[in-house]
């Protein structure tokens, strides 16, 4: 387990507590343990490890909140951790998943109504009985009816692509300490950087001389691994666990000689595979996860490398992320497959945010930090004034920030800050900061936060009008949503693309990966009609920057290039390009 996956276990343990009534004392030791753990800047694996006292120096952590923690750690999971949850129905937990339901509103249906589980909280809703509840209502009610449609919709049993890539990293760290492991990498929609993954495929190879023995050592060392919870398959070449976290990892083995081919395979998808077999076909050829074959032979083309899978079919390579099954194989015959961005494109970040507003760094600090790891500038775009639940700034505040930044920018050397805000796009579609202010900012990132609920046709007006600003500058994570938490705002987002277009204003790709939003198909669209994009991170730590790597994965998705995107542009000609 990591920080955040802790923290998550700290905040489930105080969310069950009060579910149950427990001492409120009791309760916030746990919720204010798990935040403590969530911004700690350190590795508790790392503290474990040289001495497992100190994990009581982290503030809010004592005695009883350490040796739960070690029990994460060394075991990935705690007697403790069992105990609380099994002492309430676990549909009580799901409930916790819906937008705008928390432990006190749980514990109300539970108490009152007995409510205890997603399908009698539905029907309770559409019997009209929550709306008799204390403090709830019809409008309450009502809401609870959307959160549970919206929560149908979402695929719970697949996690954000962060979660997976963590888990299959350091998975893969602790395989190749193993004897006999040529080659390890991870296959399927990880590898192909879709936003959530079900589980992760693990591929080995080994040489064509190990023995069984060598190869049963691998599926043994495998199955050791730290963090596993549960054996669930175990064969002479395929294995399968569940971690600590509840994912499943699969490992299969393969002879070296075969490994591109079983790589081309594992990592799909299905309907591109399909069209490289019947491409195969046609050339008298066979391909599947054991090598290309040819067909009247028998004979097996040695396919260490995915390359010689192309190469056979007579494709050049094809990047994992376009492996959709679409168009890839259409373009790759013909040619015309983009060279798509890389994270080493980017040369700035245009969505940031500070302590001014619900940041944790400093602007300095977080200058210095983006500076150190090769980027050559920022925008600083703090909440406007309208988000005050983000400490959102009042006009004399953002000038006051403005003072600040040029103080930071004579300091600097070969990287700008630009002065900017994230601006929150009302419900008329007007800004939150008057033509004053605005005509001041070099970024003006607009961003909607609040009504969501609106209909496709008043929502998709209200951001147009947005667009329509003439100070607006970059349209932030366009949707609004929030990956299986919360859905997308229903607008028409070819319209907007269209708008945007027409007032060019280049489109967000948010890389928090909760969020990676623009989604792929859309960013695709974007460029097909020319609109440019952002790649920037959202980021409320200096430490940040590390996320668009995220929406470099998206924008890889949609096949953009360098050219594509505005903030692989320097400083001066990034300046230039709303002139």
């Amino acid at each position: 387990m990591d920080n955040k996956q802790i923290s998550q276990v700290l905040q489930e343990i105080g969310d069950i507590l009060e579910i149950k009534g427990e001492n409120r004392f009791r309760v916030n030791a746990y919720h204010n343990a798990a935040r403590s753990v969530l911004s700690y800047p350190k590795d508790l694996r790392t503290i474990v490890d040289r001495n497992p006292k100190d994990l009581e120096k982290i503030p809010g952590i004592g005695v009883n909140m350490k040796n739960l923690i070690y029990s994460l750690l060394t075991d990935g999971t705690s007697l403790e951790l069992e105990r609380i949850r099994e002492s309430i129905p676990s549909g009580l937990l799901e409930m916790l998943r819906l937008r705008g339901v928390g432990p006190k509103k749980v514990k109300l249906f539970y108490s009152e109504l007995r409510i205890t589980d997603l399908k009698g909280l539905k029907k309770a809703a559409k019997d009209g009985m929550l709306a008799t509840l204390p403090g709830m209502g019809e409008k309450s009610q009502n809401e609870v009816l959307e959160a549970l449609d919206e929560h149908s919709k979402f695929d719970l049993e697949r996690v954000m692509i962060s979660e997976a890539l963590m888990e299959a990293e350091h998975y893969i760290e602790y395989m190749k300490k193993c004897k006999g492991v040529k080659k390890i990498e991870y296959a399927g929609s990880l590898r192909r950087r879709k936003e959530t993954i079900g589980d992760v495929d693990l591929l080995v190879a080994v040489s064509g001389k190990n023995s069984k023995e060598v190869v049963a050592n691998i599926m043994d060392h495998f199955a050791k691994y730290s963090e596993v919870l549960k054996v669930i398959a175990s064969g002479d070449t395929k294995s399968a666990v569940i971690l600590g976290s509840g994912m499943q990892v699969d490992l299969r083995v393969v002879d070296e000689d075969a490994f591109g081919a079983a790589l081309h395979y594992f990592t799909g998808s299905k309907e591109h595979n399909i069209k490289i077999r019947d491409l195969a076909k046609r050339k008298g050829l066979k391909v599947n996860e054991y090598g290309v074959f040819k067909v009247k032979t028998g004979e097996l083309i040695t396919c260490k490398e995915e390359k010689t899978v192309f190469k056979a079919v007579g494709l050049p390579y094809i990047i994992p992320e376009m492996r959709k099954g679409q168009d890839e194989i259409e373009k790759a015959k013909s040619k015309k497959l983009p060279k798509v961005v890389e994270l080493s494109d980017l040369k700035g970040d245009l969505h940031l945010h500070s302590d001014w507003s619900d940041g944790k760094s400093k602007i300095e600090d977080i200058a210095k930090t983006y500076q150190e790891a090769g980027f050559k500038y920022i925008a600083m775009t703090d909440h406007s004034s309208t988000v005050s639940v983000a400490n959102g700034m009042s006009s004399e505040r953002i000038q006051n920030q403005w003072k600040e930044i040029d103080k930071i920018n004579k300091k600097l050397k070969g990287f700008k800050i630009f002065k900017g805000s994230e601006v929150d796009i009302m419900k008329d579609g007007s800004l939150d900061y008057d033509e004053e202010i605005l005509k001041q900012l070099d970024i003006v990132v607009i961003s909607a936060h609040m009504h969501p609920r609106l209909s496709k046709e008043a929502q998709t007006k209200r951001i147009i009008a947005a667009i329509e600003n003439p100070y607006s500058k970059i349209l932030g994570h366009p949707s609004g949503r929030l990956i299986n938490k919360r859905g997308p705002m229903d607008m028409d987002m070819s319209k907007i693309i269209d708008a945007c277009k027409a007032n060019n204003v280049a489109i967000e790709i948010n890389s928090n990966p909760l969020r990676l939003d623009l989604i792929d198909v859309y960013a695709r669209m974007a460029k097909d009609k020319g609109v440019k994009i952002a790649i920037n991170s959202d980021g409320h730590d200096a430490n940040q920057y590390k996320l668009l790597k995220y929406g470099i994965f998206v924008a890889r998705r949609g096949w953009l290039t360098a050219k594509d995107v505005i903030n692989t542009l320097d400083a001066e000609h990034l300046s230039k390009i709303w002139e």
